[in-house]
């Protein structure tokens, strides 16, 4: 058995980054933590030992965009929750409730799209693909059956949020398929139109003619995908000014 392997996309890779290089490949990652319950935070193919960056990219502008700014989408009890579990005197600092929910920070606009072009005869694994489901089942079955959270490998598992699964599993397609393959290939949990790929440091050597563009309140695509995830951009006049 293997592993679905797939081409890059024709038109290439985007991906919302540091203004200048959003493709890094100096990108800090943690370690996953040794953890009795699912960790539900964290990028979901990250490796498990942090010792090697994952670059997460899109298809087309819409992904992207919508990938970077679903998690200021409306949290229902959120604030709620966390004001009454964080002492009043020792503030939570990942949660800033200055800014209210279900809009995009004037400070998201601190970034910048980029886009590479990939070499046709790079590939990717299919991380949704059945083929390569049964491959993590004849191989890495074991991880199910430790973490206790499904009978077999589907695409139903790879959506799923916990990353003790999903970071270990990326860790075993790149210590297995890594010199086949330059990365992941998955669909978005938001939509399944939204086609992703998630890039391993061996992928530089096939990217080419990257491209950088400033993202605005006004750009086409991130208007669209803000309108249908109901966010609300700032306007011209709150965006910091020079």
């Amino acid at each position: 058995m293997a592993v679905r392997l797939v081409p890059p996309p024709s038109g290439g890779l985007f991906r919302v980054g540091r203004p200048g290089r959003p493709f890094n490949w100096e990108v800090r990652q943690e370690p996953l933590p040794d953890s009795d319950r699912p960790v539900l935070n964290g990028r979901r193919w990250d490796d498990p030992n942090g010792e090697y960056p994952t670059l997460y990219c899109g298809t087309d502008r819409q992904t992207v965009f919508a990938e970077t700014i679903a998690q200021f989408r409306l949290r229902p009890g959120l604030r709620d929750r966390i004001l009454r579990e964080t002492d009043e005197d020792a503030p939570d600092p990942h949660y800033d409730f200055d800014e209210p929910e279900g809009r995009v920070p004037p400070g998201y606009f601190g970034r910048a799209l980029g886009h590479v072009l990939v070499e046709e005869e790079a590939r990717f694994i299919d991380i949704d693909d059945v083929e390569t489901h049964n491959e993590l089942n004849a191989s890495f079955g074991e991880l199910l059956v430790e973490l206790g959270t499904a009978s077999q490998y589907d695409r139903g598992v790879m959506l799923g949020q916990d990353r003790r699964l999903t970071r270990r599993v990326a860790g075993f397609l790149h210590e297995h398929y890594g010199d086949q393959a330059v990365g992941i290939r998955y669909e978005s949990r938001l939509d399944g139109a939204f086609e992703c790929w998630a890039l391993w440091p061996q992928a530089r050597v096939v990217m080419y003619d990257e491209d950088v563009e400033p993202i605005s309140v006004e750009t086409p695509e991130l208007v669209e995908v803000a309108t249908r995830l109901a966010l609300t951009l700032p306007t011209l006049e709150e965006m910091p000014q020079g």
